[in-house]
């Protein structure tokens, strides 16, 4: 179940990344999880929130975006 809620979570971060309000109740709308269960299996994989995998992530993107 984790699993399944992590990809379309990884998914869904990597196709909206870019929109200012990307927050945690819509994310869970749109991949039809609860905001626990996201919030849950992101500890748990990465030891950190959803939250801070989205942050970290346009972090990431951004770096790729100027060595370009």
């Amino acid at each position: 179940m984790d699993t399944q809620i992590l990809d379309r979570f990884k998914n869904y971060v990597r196709d909206n990344y870019n929109n200012p309000d990307l927050i945690s109740s819509v994310i869970c709308s749109d991949i039809h999880c609860s905001r626990d269960s996201l919030h849950r299996a992101a500890t748990r994989k990465y030891n950190y929130s959803s939250m801070r995998y989205v942050g970290s992530f346009r972090i990431l993107k951004t770096m790729e975006l100027i060595s370009m």
